[in-house]
């Protein structure tokens, strides 16, 4: 199926991610690995996994950036439009990738890049995006983060080159600086009073039940790694804590 693509903008354009499908990370190797358009007849692409490794990267970089998204445009079905620019790392290039997925299930129907391997959809950029979408949803985002600024990111100039291997190396005892511990002394601050319904569980993981807990006990037993994990699941009758 061949979509489109318009790159000038227009209306439509949205950070609200209220529509946004139901994106896992088995449609992520779908798309990457299984929907790879040089592969051959007996696996995946050679460079298949290597794009999608390379994407994680670029996301993890924080080179995707100036995201939008474009529900309920009309196709063969109705289909979520996501865009971005993904700058390749340690360059100042950038490259502009759009994904299409399907507003019903989140199947990737078609993405593009414009660097040379791009056109088929299964780039390193178009992977960097798909991170992207995907940790959108595990995390129930619900509107796109602005990007950061210049300004806003933690200047690197002072740090010396090389700093970081200078860990292994030996040093003197006289370079040590030893300070007074202030155990038991009155704290200078009062504390603050955090959020106590704070969690710390990814609301993907919040819903996890007793039936999933007693199922993962069992395939743990019969790969033969049963473990003090699966006598604590089990003494606490598989109740997710």
């Amino acid at each position: 199926m061949v979509v489109k693509v318009i790159e000038t903008e227009k209306d439509g354009w949205i950070r609200c991610l209220s529509l946004l499908p139901n994106f896992s990370s088995e449609k992520l190797d779908n798309k990457l690995i299984m929907g790879s358009v040089t592969m051959p007849k007996d696996g995946p692409a050679p460079k298949a996994f290597r794009n999608k490794k390379h994407g994680y990267r670029l996301w993890k970089e924080g080179c995707v950036r100036a995201v939008s998204v474009k529900p309920n445009v009309r196709g063969s079905s109705l289909l979520f439009l996501v865009k971005s620019k993904v700058h390749a790392s340690m360059k100042s290039v950038q490259y502009n990738v759009y994904v299409h997925l399907d507003q019903a299930n989140g199947n990737v129907v078609h993405a593009k890049c414009n660097c040379k391997a791009g056109q088929g959809g299964c780039c390193k950029q178009v992977a960097a995006l798909l991170y992207t979408i995907l940790d959108y949803v595990n995390m129930d985002t619900k509107e796109i983060p602005r990007d950061l600024t210049c300004t806003q990111v933690g200047q690197k100039w002072y740090v010396p080159s090389g700093a970081n291997k200078t860990e292994d190396k030996a040093f003197k005892s006289s370079s040590l600086v030893f300070e007074k511990s202030e155990e038991g002394q009155k704290r200078k601050r009062p504390l603050v009073k955090g959020n106590m319904d704070f969690c710390a569980i990814p609301p993907f993981a919040r819903e996890t039940n007793s039936n999933e807990l007693q199922s993962l006990t069992e395939k743990l037993r019969s790969a033969g790694k049963a473990s003090l994990f699966c006598e604590a699941l089990e003494s606490n009758q598989f109740q997710p804590c």
